[in-house]
């Protein structure tokens, strides 16, 4: 037989890692989520701003990465800066 304040104990543990592995299994999830809530912020603010004051400027970076050889990494990089 458990004893009450074991299994309460018992019960928070569990529910504790449930919560932190399913946190840390959604982390990516909620880094895009936030990302893309925080970009949003940032593009109403500047549209809200007089727009003829914005100039757009354009440049080339070339990065020489040499460790990285795996095509699927360099695309995510590329897309990633663009």
């Amino acid at each position: 037989l458990i004893e009450k304040g074991a299994f309460r104990r018992s019960t928070q543990k569990w529910a504790i890692t449930f919560v932190v592995s399913w946190l840390i299994a959604l982390m990516p999830e909620i880094v895009y989520a936030w990302n893309n809530v925080s970009s949003r912020r940032r593009v109403t603010s500047i549209k809200k701003e007089d727009n003829s004051a914005l100039e757009t400027t354009k440049a080339t970076l070339e990065l020489d990465i040499p460790s990285m050889g795996c095509v699927a990494c360099i695309n995510k990089i590329n897309s990633s800066i663009r």
